[in-house]
């Protein structure tokens, strides 16, 4: 059974999720905000690249960030459905002892927002304390680079984009600009790295049933599913 790294939101984590027992996810959640070593949804590249420096005791986070970065370091009152706190160092143990081993590693990059507090990424939906920028399509490309760099060598990582309407529902004037950055980049990424770089673009799959779309920005259960299915298998270009 092919053991995966997954980093992004749900649309990934629980996609994942849904798939086990077939996958062996090292990073998932498979309900509300519960999941085998689930430690939080990330959305843009520098917080994948700052999680993992951070499991890896590569990088201090002081506490009061790690509440605003990561939902397993909020208390069970505040989230009453998380796992219990005191199974985070246990988590993080884990995911240090078994991001080497892992058959393929998946980053979900479906945001430009950067949201920041005293030089470190934090997220939005667990604290009002940041300042917000948009990063720029030159910035991305270098952190994607970097974060290839921390990928075990000639290990293959799929990056996962954001629903692009325009390519669902057949309509240019849906075009989201910033998910369209995000999605040349990779494919500029990919080049430079033809032989160990995946694309999953999930737009590809929805377009052929809308039902796979619990509203614009979430997979129903079966989208889900059938998403799973596309990352079980993921090919090359």
């Amino acid at each position: 059974m092919k053991k995966v790294y997954a980093s992004g939101s749900c649309r990934l984590l629980e996609s994942l999720g849904n798939g086990r027992g077939r996958l062996d996810p090292i990073h998932s959640k498979f309900y509300h905000l519960h999941g085998f070593n689930f430690l939080g949804k990330l959305h843009n590249v520098k917080q994948h690249i700052q999680m993992i420096r951070f499991f890896r005791g590569e990088l201090d986070i002081p506490l009061p960030i790690l509440q605003s970065f990561l939902t397993a370091y909020n208390e069970t009152e505040f989230l009453p459905r998380i796992s219990p706190i005191s199974e985070t160092p246990d988590k993080l143990m884990r995911l240090n002892e078994q991001f080497e081993i892992c058959d393929i590693y998946m980053f979900e990059i479906c945001s430009l927002k950067l949201y920041e507090r005293d030089r470190f990424q934090v997220q939005y939906e667990l604290t009002k304390d940041y300042s917000m920028r948009i990063q720029t399509k030159e910035d991305l490309f270098s952190d994607i680079q970097t974060l290839i760099q921390m990928i075990p060598e000639g290990k293959p990582i799929l990056f996962q984009s954001h629903f692009r309407p325009q390519i669902i529902y057949g309509d240019p004037e849906k075009t989201i600009d910033s998910r369209e950055i995000i999605y040349d980049t990779l494919i500029q990424i990919q080049q430079l790295h033809p032989n160990r770089i995946i694309i999953h673009d999930p737009s590809e799959i929805i377009k052929l049933n809308h039902a796979l779309l619990y509203d614009d920005m979430h997979f129903s259960e079966w989208g889900l599913d059938v998403n799973f299915n596309h990352l079980r298998e993921p090919r090359f270009p």
